[in-house]
């Protein structure tokens, strides 16, 4: 007909996966069901149906996620290794990152692009914001 409207096509999580693997990313299934890992460039992303899971450097096979300490930014592991991020890899982070969200065929979000998003801010006044309720003033222990 004449106001016949094409349906979008909504791509699988395979064909996600291949276009990922075009953008220069190699698949690897991860140990969890339904989660694959892609890596480029030594950054490392675990990927299920919904999206991007966790993104970051590939420290020791693990992927470190980025924390913000105030005075710099460290990757750190669940290992509990910790290394100072630098201009360079953060660049090459973002670039990554985005190739990576293109691929997929997610939103690229404007806040997002103009810098890094940590995943943990640990510097001195929020340092324990991320662990629970923080004591307040006049709770002191007995």
């Amino acid at each position: 007909m004449f106001f016949r409207r094409v349906r979008p096509h909504v791509p699988t999580f395979e064909e996600k996966i291949e276009r990922a693997r075009q953008a220069g990313f190699t698949g690897i299934p991860s140990g969890a069901p339904g989660v694959v890992r892609l890596t480029r460039d030594g950054f490392g992303a675990d990927v299920t149906h919904a999206g991007i899971r966790s993104m970051g450097l590939l420290v020791d096979n693990q992927i470190a996620a980025l924390v913000d300490e105030g005075f710099q930014k460290f990757w750190h592991t669940s290992a509990g290794r910790r290394q100072p991020a630098i201009a360079a890899v953060l660049t090459a982070f973002h670039n990554a990152e985005e190739d990576l969200k293109e691929a997929l065929g997610l939103e690229s979000y404007y806040n997002e692009s103009l810098g890094t998003r940590f995943d943990r801010h640990m510097y001195d006044r929020v340092g324990k914001r991320d662990l629970g309720l923080p004591r307040r003033p006049w709770e002191r222990p007995l």
